[in-house]
């Protein structure tokens, strides 16, 4: 097979026998041998999780809390919602004027 500028590909291509499934389990309990252990594979994604929870919990807790913040004493939800208005009344949602402004802030909140 010829790749950029004609040049050749890994000399290993070719040299396998069998159908792609074959080779494609063949190429995986080799790089499977060499994969690290479990358990330090485990440790490494522990570390990765711990280290991402740290890192976002208290930007998102920040950001949830603002947005509470304004809803609670601005007019800000209460003005974007009036669109959500009219289509939640044409979905027949009962008291739509008071779920627009709280299913707003539900998707700020939630989404974050």
């Amino acid at each position: 097979m010829t790749y950029h500028n004609n040049q050749r590909g890994d000399s290993h291509e070719g040299n396998e026998s069998g159908g792609r499934f074959q080779i494609a389990m063949s190429r995986a309990c080799k790089r499977a041998a060499t994969a690290p252990k479990l358990s330090s594979q485990l440790n490494t994604a522990c570390i990765n999780v711990v280290d991402i929870w740290m890192g976002l919990f208290p930007a998102v807790m920040g950001i949830g809390t603002t947005a509470l913040i304004i809803n609670e004493f601005t007019p800000v939800f209460q003005i974007v919602s009036y669109s959500f208005i009219f289509i939640l009344d044409l979905l027949q949602i009962p008291e739509a004027k008071a779920a627009a402004p709280a299913m707003i802030v539900g998707f700020i909140v939630r989404d974050i």
